[in-house]
């Protein structure tokens, strides 16, 4: 699943999610790194809040993704479809 990190300056493709304290660390393995921090929260308790909101992410898509159809007046053609399959880690 791809995630932008909180600090929006990473964008990975996460295969795995791990919570240290109050911080929420994801593994990709296209990085050479390891875990990178995702997000960190107030409390452990938002941090598996979170975490839960990830996890309804990955197994129904649909909450997630926006599709958005715009259909030509004339033709009833649709033009655009647009999709926002990234999850935004929450500023708090």
């Amino acid at each position: 699943m791809w995630i932008r990190s909180q600090d929006e300056r990473e964008l990975l493709d996460t295969r795995e999610f791990k919570i240290l304290d109050t911080t929420i660390f994801g593994f990709s393995h296209l990085q050479e790194k390891g875990y990178e921090k995702l997000g960190a929260y107030k409390t452990r308790a938002r941090a598996i809040e979170v975490l839960s909101e990830i996890e309804c992410k990955i197994f129904n898509c649909t909450e997630f993704t926006k599709i958005d159809r715009t259909k030509e007046a004339s033709t009833g053609v649709i033009s655009k479809i647009t999709w926002q399959p990234v999850y935004r880690m929450p500023q708090e």
